[in-house]
C-alpha cells in the first residue's frame, strides 16, 4: 500500500515536472516522508532544473 501511494506521488509530480506549467524560474521545495531523505526528490529535481528552475531538496536528519 506505501509502495504504491509513493509510486502514484512520484508520477503525478513528473507529470507536473513536465507540465508546460513548470515555468522556468519557479522554485519547488521537496519534502521527503519519514523513512526517506532528500535523495528521493532526485529525479523529479532534475526534471525542473533542466527547464530553469530551482528545486530544493533538503534531508531532515536527526528524526529518530
Amino acid at each position: 500500500m506505501k509502495a504504491k501511494l509513493i509510486c502514484t506521488l512520484v508520477a503525478s509530480l513528473l507529470l507536473v515536472a513536465t507540465s508546460p506549467r513548470a515555468l522556468a524560474g519557479d522554485t519547488w521545495v521537496f519534502v521527503h516522508g519519514a523513512c526517506g531523505g532528500g535523495s528521493d526528490w532526485k529525479q523529479v529535481a532534475a526534471q525542473l532544473e533542466s527547464k530553469g528552475n530551482v528545486a530544493y531538496r533538503p534531508s531532515l536528519t536527526g528524526l529518530g
